[in-house]
């Protein structure tokens, strides 16, 4: 979510919120990934 964005509706707010948090578990298991094949060179 757009730290601009101001939401009122608590929906859309609790799916921004989630939609957050499982984006932020993906960019960490992609910087593992990145790190793990880096690590193999």
């Amino acid at each position: 979510m757009s730290q601009k964005a101001h939401l009122k509706d608590p929906e859309a707010i609790k799916l921004a919120e989630e939609i957050i948090e499982a984006q932020e578990m993906e960019i960490a298991e992609m910087k593992r990934m990145i790190y793990r094949l880096e690590q193999q060179d």
